[in-house]
């Protein structure tokens, strides 16, 4: 827990400590979720944190800004060492760390005591932080002091030798009770110990640095000579590991491996069983030859006694023992790649493999006799006929090639051989590609060679099989032409004589292993590192939870500041080699999402999120409804209450509302209400509904419980200006949405004011839209530009601008034009639109019950909804489950709102 981090160089120290307090601040602001640093508080206690190269970067672009004034004063301008000190000083360690979120924001400063403090740092401040590694016990703070000075320092070294009598406790801080005189009296020299003292292990006596090359670019150190590590295994070297390792050596001299797990890191537990992984099963999760050993993990087939350095007492452990299942390769592998004697870890193995496969890819679909074997290997040997007869029977047909007419060159398809006149229906089928040749197809469907000679063969193959899948992977992939003929090719394996064995305490206080080995190498390359041990999984689901796992793709989580700063400035990649796979990382954040949501991610967990927000007050509620409907429909409801309120804005003349397809996966659509608030001069999406269904009924419901959420936010129905007194909304642009529209034009007559507005309510819903709907003109004039080439370029001109008819005589002159066409498909459109009687007078502006001054001076497009749609998606991505574009849709909403409230009080 100490201030300072072991990847910081001085220069990084000096920057990070003298950086404002307040700046630092902004910079985690910027790079972490305020999710994840409330839930982390523990972690911005120090500065280990900080990637230095991204720190210097924020400071450098200018995203360092002067937020809230008083939360600025009392950060004040004091560096960020002056205040961890003052931090320090004022609070025991114990209490700091109990009370970490206590310190995420400036509450807990008391700015007149934090000056007195400054201003005193040259009798207090040069105090190093009081707690983790630099006093980690006080025994070990005396031995380091009397080395350094011969000062005696005993237990005072705690709180309250360091404060004065007066300073009253932390809950009582205050410019009252404040003396920072002279108290503690002890120089920067007569307390700072030496990182000599602290990282110096006795047990290191004697030991050397490996020559070992690990992979994972660590170093270990080595003791050399003869020790008996049980008491029937003797070795001549011990290797010590700092950290598990993701290909293991084997020694040519007898070696032991013992690897230290103590690191919190490594202590995960099973959310299976909630235990604690056992030791072997961290050892063979990070292990990419893990797959080759046959024994599993957390068991053994002995026990022994054994002695894990030297002077130490033997510790009972279980032993398992395993051996090396070898690898499983095409039967015509190149033979060449399996000349392998493997000790050392030496890549040269694997890279080979990895050119020759890279080199086999070149030259797919190189020939035309390869395409064809590709072909039978992937489609046709794969048909299966799923016809049945009539009597019940299933189809026993074979794939054969069958005639047809022709088409692109060909003339067979790929049919099925049982098809007869009267059994004729659900046979296979399967078209032959342009670049396969039927006579060379022929040629491979009857087991004929493509030549006489060898001249069309393959080269060998390098397809190597992971040891996970095995046998479970029967044939290679790879298409193979042999002396000619088109064949395919098993799986074989190739046996290893290579054994290990771990030992393992039986005493869970005790986190180290010892591995042995037979001495006998590996006749196989080194495997690919595509394992991602569980250390690095939990520090990757670490940088998931940090951008906040709702809404998290692979590329946000990737590119997220949060990230590098949680992966030591690496890459995922670059942190895990395991990690540069994207269905990898995409597992990981599935199973994030999943513990999420335990209710699931679709209808069923937006409903649980529905009741717990109704016990929230209304104006923190997002979703106010959640109803269905007896045919399977759903409409869910949700808005942010202030958004809404926006509606009764006198700016606020016209709003607009469509279906979106985008951003959720599966049958549900997002339908969204927007408007443009001339107050702030911005879009907002002022609610949103989640439905399944499409008809005039099921949109009529949506406007009802629109309208009940309105009247219970802000007790006063839409405000269509035209149906309501004191309204403000003249006009609803919509798409030629009947159902849509109609929808509305019911609900909106249920809060109609007939002495006021002067429609009776018995008014068909075909005539309310004529008071308030306007469509817009795209939507009318998109089918009319595929009619350009059937008529003249006049009469073009005069299809395009039916929408700009002014009196009822020209409507019917219009209408005897085109059907004096005589085009049916222009008729057919035509007639559309008569037949409706709502949708001319919401296109053309004679027709319409609007005033020519409201139509003229509002939108006739859409362009509102359809801009905050993508706005929406670049926010929150597509394709999302029903839950998640819930929750993202919820931050973005928010945020607007927030946005809009520091607007309006700070112009």
């Amino acid at each position: 827990m100490s201030g300072r981090s072991s990847q910081h160089t001085p220069a990084d120290r000096e920057l990070i400590e003298s950086v404002s307090a307040r700046q630092l601040v902004q910079f985690r602001d910027y790079v972490f979720s305020s999710a994840y640093i409330k839930s982390n508080a523990e972690r911005f206690l120090f500065f280990d944190w900080i990637d230095p190269v991204a720190l210097r970067n924020f400071l450098g672009s200018h995203l360092s800004v002067v937020g809230d004034e008083d939360a600025a004063d009392l950060w004040g301008d004091v560096s960020a060492r002056e205040l961890m000190d003052f931090r320090n000083y004022m609070f025991s360690p114990a209490y700091i760390k109990t009370n970490a979120p206590r310190f995420l924001e400036p509450d807990w400063i008391d700015p007149c005591a934090l000056r007195k403090f400054v201003d005193s740092r040259p009798s207090v401040a040069d105090m190093p932080p009081v707690h983790g590694k630099n006093l980690a016990t006080t025994a070990l703070a005396t031995q380091a002091i009397k080395r350094d000075s011969d000062v005696e320092v005993t237990a005072q070294l705690t709180r309250g030798a360091s404060r004065s009598s007066s300073v009253a406790l932390p809950d009582g801080i205050g410019c009252e009770n404040i003396t920072v005189e002279s108290t503690a009296k002890l120089s920067r020299s007569s307390i700072v110990i030496s990182s000599d003292a602290i990282d110096s292990d006795d047990e290191d006596a004697g030991l050397i640095e490996s020559d070992t090359h690990w992979e994972d670019g660590f170093t270990s150190m080595a003791g050399v000579g003869r020790f008996r590590v049980t008491k029937k295994v003797t070795v001549e070297r011990i290797e010590y590991l700092p950290d598990l390792a993701s290909v293991y050596p084997i020694f040519r001299t007898p070696t032991a491996l013992v690897i230290d797990l103590n690191d919190p890191k490594h202590q995960l537990t099973d959310p299976r069983t909630n235990d604690l992984y056992s030791l072997d099963s961290l050892v063979r999760n990070a292990d990419n030859d893990a797959w080759s050993w046959s024994a599993g993990s957390g068991t053994g087939n002995s026990t022994a006694d054994v002695t894990f350095a030297p002077g130490e007492d033997p510790v009972t452990c279980r032993r398992a023992t395993a051996d090396c299942r070898g690898v499983f390769t095409c039967e015509n592998v190149d033979s060449a790649l399996l000349q392998v004697t493997r000790f050392e870890l030496d890549p040269s193995s694997r890279n080979a493999v990895l050119a020759a496969q890279a080199e086999m890819r070149r030259k797919d679909g190189t020939t035309s006799e390869h395409n064809v074997a590709l072909f039978k290997q992937s489609v046709v040997l794969n048909m299966k006929c799923m016809a049945i007869e009539s009597s019940g029977k299933k189809c026993q047909g074979a794939p054969i090639m069958a005639s047809s007419k022709g088409s692109h060159g060909h003339y067979h398809f790929m049919g099925c051989s049982g098809w007869t006149r009267k059994f004729d229906k659900g046979h296979q089928y399967h078209p032959i590609p342009d670049n396969v040749d039927e006579h060379l197809l022929a040629k491979a469907l009857t087991g004929l060679p493509f030549s006489d000679d060898t001249s069309k063969d393959t080269p060998p193959c390098t397809k190597f099989v992971p040891g996970s899948t095995g046998f479970k992977q029967m044939f290679c992939p790879h298409p193979h032409i042999v002396s000619g003929v088109a064949v395919r090719s098993r799986i074989v394996r190739h046996a290893c004589k290579t054994k290990r064995s771990i030992y393992v305490p039986v005493d869970l206080s005790i986190r180290k292993v010892l591995i042995v080995t037979n001495g006998v190498g590996h006749n196989h390359l080194m495997p690919v590192l595509s394992k991602i041990p569980l250390a690095a999984q939990e520090k990757y689901k670490e940088c998931i939870r940090a951008v906040g796992g709702v809404g998290a793709t692979v590329a946000k989580v990737d590119n997220a500041p949060s990230t590098k700063q949680l992966l030591g400035g690496k890459t995922p990649a670059g942190f895990a080699p395991g990690l540069h796979s994207k269905p990898a990382k995409a597992k990981i954040i599935a199973k994030i999402k999943r513990q999420l949501f335990p209710n699931g991610t679709d209808a069923a967990g937006v409903f649980s999120f529905y009741l717990n927000g109704l016990t929230k007050p209304l104006p923190e509620r997002y979703i106010h409804s959640y109803l269905t409907t007896p045919d399977g429909g759903i409409c869910i409801l949700t808005c942010v209450p202030y958004l809404l309120k926006l509606l009764d804005n006198p700016g606020v003349r016209s709003f607009d509302d469509d279906t979106t397809y985008k951003r959720i996966e599966g049958k549900m659509n997002e339908w969204e209400l927007t408007l443009f608030a001339q107050i702030v001069a911005r879009a907002v999406s002022a609610a949103r509904a989640y439905i399944n269904r499409g008809s005039t009924d099921f949109f009529e419901m949506l406007f009802n419980e629109l309208q009940r959420v309105k009247l219970m936010v802000t007790g006063k129905p839409i405000p269509l200006k035209a149906f309501v007194q004191g309204g403000n909304l003249e006009i609803m642009n919509s798409d030629m949405d009947g159902a849509q529209i109609l929808g509305i034009c019911r609900s909106v007559m249920k809060h109609n004011d007939p002495e006021y507005s002067g429609i009776p309510n018995d008014t068909p819903p075909e005539q309310v839209s004529q008071y308030f709907v306007k469509i817009c003109w795209r939507h009318a004039k998109e089918p009319v530009h595929d009619f350009k080439s059937l008529v003249s370029p006049a009469h073009y001109a005069r299809l395009l601008d039916f929408v700009y008819i002014k009196r009822k005589e020209e409507l019917t002159e219009f209408s005897t034009f085109v059907r004096g066409l005589g085009i049916k498909k222009i008729l057919d459109w035509w007639s559309h639109k008569e037949m409706h009687p709502w949708i001319i007078p919401s296109l053309v502006k004679s027709q319409s019950r609007i005033s020519t001054e409201v139509w003229d001076t509002t939108p006739s497009t859409t362009s509102t909804n359809e801009g905050q749609h993508a706005w929406t998606n670049s926010l929150t991505g597509t394709g999302r489950s029903l839950v998640e574009a819930i929750t993202t849709a919820y931050d973005v909403d928010v945020a607007v709102a927030d946005e809009i409230k520091l607007t309006l009080k700070t112009g």
